[in-house]
């Protein structure tokens, strides 16, 4: 990313804090189509693997997210690969998140990114394909019949795709639906929530979950507002792309068109964004900033058992489900409800494998990036319940037997497959998500009990300015 860009984005973005801070005061064929740690687990799936190593040698880096943990789970995956390409020395950087994308920036600009690493589809894909720097892995895939990209979800493929090439392998492929409280609802007499569920039918369930400390529901006459215990929904209005855009997608509106503008007025963005609002100050059945203390997977009240309605990405699985720590609630998912149009949409993700364009070993590291996106690793990974697969044979078989949590739960994560949020492919939508989701809508929906139509269109200016800010 330019410096200038980074620059004026800063500026964009104290602008706008400043504006609002007033404000408030007053598919599968042989052609190129469209968490992080693995698993220790031995369960398998049938591999992709050649019955001899061909002759590929020589030395690649691979790099990711992660911290030392994962770094020691990935060199045990490099271990299995040895066992098959035993010529090639594959050296695994590891680095935390925020510094993981901008030493990836640098190095790729400079000519010395590594030969391979990870991506995340949704965030920073586009911005790495535009420049250049991921080689084009369908026109591999079409050369060698060992592997077969037609094994994948097509949504997988749609997610690792731009401009019509497939320029990534999927790791993995997760989704985000929503969890209950099964206990709570029963408490309060309600059926769980069902495939007719609209948003409305959200709202009258929260209502009755809310309770204040005396046991009055938020329904009562003698419900006290200042005294809330157990609230009916998680405050969620800064998950943008995994909650508040597939809601505002549900309603006919969006937060960016798909050609790259904002989308901030339409009337179905804005009933979106007046509905969290109102959550929150009008029925009073999800909490406020200062009561969450930061965004809500920093302050998970439905862990907590404090909140009754909750997101819960698939990749949470082993933390919720798994283990000695799993969280002390009794919990089931369903999907998000349906909006306006009659239609619901939930965030679809994939953790992807690259190959640099210019590496100097394409072999070497097209044989890695297959070992690392093909069954025998998404099997381990998808039986952890660190993540499902972007493999339909994996999740129908390992992870529907082999994850942690119900089968009800499992079941309803498959189903949402069949219904993906759209994700629009915005150079530099990872920085422009996280500062229009934990900067403005942060501020504008959970902060400020007034909502303000200017503020709006404030937002809906500053966001194209950043837009344009981010482009290479």
């Amino acid at each position: 990313m330019k410096k200038a860009g980074l620059k004026r984005i800063l500026a964009t973005v104290l602008s706008l804090i400043m504006v609002i801070s007033l404000m408030a005061g007053c598919g599968g064929s042989k052609t190129s189509g469209p968490t992080q740690s693995p698993s220790d687990t031995s369960t398998t799936a049938p591999g992709n693997k050649k019955e001899t190593a061909p002759t590929v040698s020589g030395e690649i880096k691979y790099n990711f997210w992660g911290d030392a943990s994962q770094l020691e789970a990935i060199n045990r995956q490099i271990e299995q690969f040895k066992e098959q390409f035993p010529n090639v020395n594959v050296v695994a950087n590891a680095s935390d998140w925020g510094t993981y994308w901008e030493k990836l920036r640098t190095e790729s600009a400079g000519g010395q990114a590594p030969d391979t690493f990870a991506m995340s589809t949704t965030a920073y894909l586009p911005y790495f394909a535009e420049l250049g720097f991921l080689k084009d892995v369908g026109a591999l895939d079409a050369q060698d019949d060992s592997f077969d990209i037609g094994m994948y979800n097509p949504a997988a493929i749609e997610l690792c795709s731009y401009n019509g090439n497939v320029v990534a392998l999927p790791q993995d492929m997760n989704v985000i639906v929503m969890a209950y409280n099964v206990d709570l609802f029963a408490q309060a007499g309600i059926d769980p929530p069902n495939d007719d569920w609209t948003w409305d039918d959200l709202l009258n369930a929260a209502q009755l979950l809310t309770l204040d400390a005396n046991g009055n529901n938020s329904l009562s006459p003698n419900f006290d507002k200042n005294n809330i215990v157990q609230w009916g929904i998680a405050n969620l209005s800064d998950y943008l792309d995994g909650f508040v855009d597939p809601m505002c997608y549900s309603n006919g509106g969006s937060t960016y068109t798909d050609d790259g503008r904002a989308n901030i007025l339409a009337e179905g963005t804005v009933k979106s964004y007046r509905f969290l609002h109102d959550l929150i100050w009008k029925y009073n059945v999800s909490p406020d900033f200062d009561v969450v203390g930061g965004s809500w997977f920093s302050n998970d009240l439905f862990a907590q058992g404090k909140a009754a309605i909750s997101c819960l990405p698939s990749y949470w699985l082993f933390s919720y489900a798994g283990g000695e720590d799993k969280v002390p609630v009794n919990f089931e998912a369903f999907e998000l409800p349906k909006g306006d149009t009659g239609k619901r949409y939930n965030a679809v993700q994939s953790k992807a494998i690259c190959i640099y364009e210019g590496t100097e070993n394409v072999d070497a590291a097209w044989e890695f990036v297959k070992f690392i996106a093909g069954k025998d690793q998404a099997g381990q990974v998808a039986a952890s319940g660190s993540g499902m697969s972007a493999i339909d044979e994996i999740n129908n078989t390992i992870f529907m037997s082999d994850a942690p949590g119900t089968a009800a739960t499992k079941k309803v994560m498959l189903k949402a497959y069949d219904n993906p949020c759209p994700v629009p492919k915005i150079i530099g939508i990872g920085d422009l998500n996280w500062l229009v989701g934990n900067d403005y809508l942060n501020m504008i929906i959970m902060r400020d009990p007034e909502f303000k139509m200017e503020t709006l269109e404030a937002l809906d200016k500053q966001v194209n300015s950043m837009i344009e800010a981010l482009k290479p």
